[in-house]
């Protein structure tokens, strides 16, 4: 009998320790599972697409009836519903609540886990707008990103008692990495927008005009980047009449990059203004981030002065891809190249000017490497197709878009780079009209057929 109930206790003892250590084996498998989910939703930073990502991971996750998306609007100081999923109806997208409101305003203010096997029995607005679409019992979790609650997650079951402790833990861990994906996105998204605000207040609206020249110009950011880059052209008239031609690229991304860009812009009309050339703007500019001490302050720039009535244009280039002048005469394109390295990298460098004389019919053309950058396979965008682009073309105003457009088909629409173009045609003998009186008061002869 002693031998029977040693066996027993045995027998109860192994299958004792087989339950735990399928529990531990189906936690850690969850636990693995969590982890693999959050990184898929991490892996974007788009908003909405994160949002999405985590409503369809938890329904399918714990096979939930209904899920629900509440976000925290720190204006209005309400729990609101920008998305969810399941049985429910639109009403549910217009639910709102305090901190101190209603099961969802409960979970955000305590930061706690709330399990509620029979909402019948609580009676609050949130419960009976889900009874009435037969949901009996909920699951609400907080969403807290970096110490700070920005939300709740709701799963809710069309059976009572639908949810157990087990999928409470699960759903916490998961909540944990889901709130830090969509606090990441978000901060992406604010940045991205000032940025964009920043960086369409440094490009020009539209292309100024001049007598005598004709302009053209295309951006685009990188496909899919979450962050707007440096990248900049400007056109503007001296004080002496001839017209500024600018293009740069500023090391970085984001509203640092736009920054640095803006101070830029304005470092080098001002500098203009007081009658600088491109040489003196050039050196003053790499002494300021040299001495900055900052590596990521380095900039690439091609700056140039067009005397439109001689068509003499003066440039002086920092690291940047050169410019190319096709000549109308002989279809040959000219390489307006580098005169010095990218500004802050050397101390004290020197910056030599070129100058060439422009004939009527002529084009420049400048450009910053994400279009001769631009990769497939691989294999680079390059030079060459940048000047069959530049010969095909009617017009200078039609190269930017003609290049755009052959860059976004050569990398299959997905450019890695912001591409900044800007193109100048010199239209001919320039002379002052009769009745002008600013230097770029001008008019020209056609040129010849």
């Amino acid at each position: 009998m002693r031998i029977v109930e040693t066996i027993g206790k045995e027998i109860a003892l192994a299958l004792e320790r087989a339950r735990l250590f399928k529990e531990a084996q189906d936690r850690a498998a969850s636990l693995e599972t969590v982890f693999r989910i959050s990184q898929a939703v991490s892996s974007s930073l788009q908003v909405n697409v994160v949002l999405g990502r985590v409503l369809d991971v938890v329904q399918k996750l714990f096979n939930a009836d209904a899920v629900i998306l509440m976000r925290w609007n720190h204006d209005r100081r309400v729990l609101e519903v920008p998305m969810a999923r399941g049985m429910l109806d639109r009403a549910m997208l217009d639910y709102r609540c305090g901190a101190d409101e209603d099961l969802p305003g409960a979970v955000l203010q305590t930061q706690q886990v709330m399990l509620v096997s029979h909402l019948e029995e609580v009676g609050t607005r949130f419960a009976r707008m889900v009874l009435r679409k037969g949901l009996r019992s909920a699951l609400l979790v907080p969403l807290v990103a970096r110490g700070k609650a920005i939300g709740v997650l709701v799963t809710l079951g069309t059976q009572p008692e639908r949810f157990t402790r087990s999928d409470a833990d699960l759903l916490s861990t998961f909540a944990s990495h889901a709130a830090l994906a969509i606090d990441t996105a978000e901060l992406f998204s604010r940045e991205h927008e000032v940025s964009r605000v920043l960086q369409a207040s440094i490009l020009p609206a539209r292309l100024p005009e001049f007598d005598g020249l004709e302009l053209g110009s295309a951006y685009a950011p990188a496909q899919g980047a979450a962050r707007i880059g440096g990248d900049y052209y400007d056109v503007f008239a001296a004080a002496d009449g001839r017209v500024v031609l600018v293009i740069a690229d500023v090391c970085g991304k984001g509203v640092e990059a736009a920054t640095k860009t803006s101070m830029i812009r304005f470092t080098v009309r001002g500098m203009v203004a007081a009658g600088a050339g491109p040489k003196d703007i050039l050196e003053a500019h790499n002494q300021m981030v040299h001495d900055s001490g900052d590596p990521s302050d380095i900039f690439t720039i091609w700056l140039g002065m067009l005397d439109v009535e001689g068509g003499l244009l003066t440039w002086a280039d920092g690291g940047h891809p050169p410019a190319l002048l096709w000549r109308r005469a002989d279809n040959a394109i000219e390489r307006l190249g580098t005169t010095g390295p990218l500004l802050g990298a050397v101390r004290d460098a020197t910056y030599e000017e070129s100058a060439v004389t422009l004939a009527p019919g002529d084009r420049v053309l400048l450009y910053t490497d994400g279009v001769s950058e631009a990769r497939r396979n691989g294999q680079l965008f390059g030079e060459g197709r940048i000047r069959r682009v530049l010969r095909r073309a009617r017009d200078a105003a039609s190269v930017p878009g003609a290049l755009l457009a052959e860059v976004q088909r050569f990398s299959g629409g997905a450019i890695r780079d912001d591409a900044a173009i800007l193109s100048v045609g010199y239209l001919g003998v320039v002379r002052f009209t009769p009745e002008g009186t600013r230097g770029n008061t001008i008019g020209y002869d056609e040129p010849k057929a």
